[in-house]
């Protein structure tokens, strides 16, 4: 006589239901909060991503307030003496910091910095000019 068959139940069955049953619940509740991971990654990417627009200079000087983009156009040209490798122009960007990436909404200062490829004015890649004794004001009030 066979006494076990697929639909027996054997061990802790229910703990495991029970289990199985709150995660999921957690995982929608974190789903309809915007706490997962994949929807942390993708907003904070979709924001560094932002197209911006740079400040124009009438008289060809740059100001406080303006928006800026640093970029290095590069040497395409090899040059024997060089030790250098040739490379397209290159913008600098934040490098935000990858354990607050997912539990901040925003970037703090101060975060790394890099050259990177894109040369689309971006969240990333633009900088507004300050002044340092206003930035410390600021910070005092």
């Amino acid at each position: 006589m066979n006494t076990y068959n697929p639909a027996v139940r054997i061990g802790n069955w229910n703990e495991d239901v029970s289990l199985s049953e709150d995660l999921l619940k957690d995982f929608l509740a974190k789903k309809e909060r915007g706490e997962l991971l994949i929807q942390k990654t993708s907003y904070l990417k979709k924001n560094l991503l932002q197209k911006v627009n740079l400040s124009v200079s009438n008289d060809g000087f740059v100001h406080f307030g303006d928006t800026i983009m640093l970029v290095n156009p590069g040497n395409e040209k090899v040059h024997l003496d060089s030790t250098d490798p040739p490379h397209g122009p290159l913008s600098l960007a934040i490098n935000p910091e990858e354990s607050k990436v997912h539990t901040c909404s925003s970037i703090e200062a101060p975060c790394g910095i890099s050259a990177i490829q894109n040369l689309e004015p971006s969240v990333r890649n633009t900088f507004v000019i300050t002044s340092c004794i206003w930035q410390v004001i600021i910070r005092h009030f």
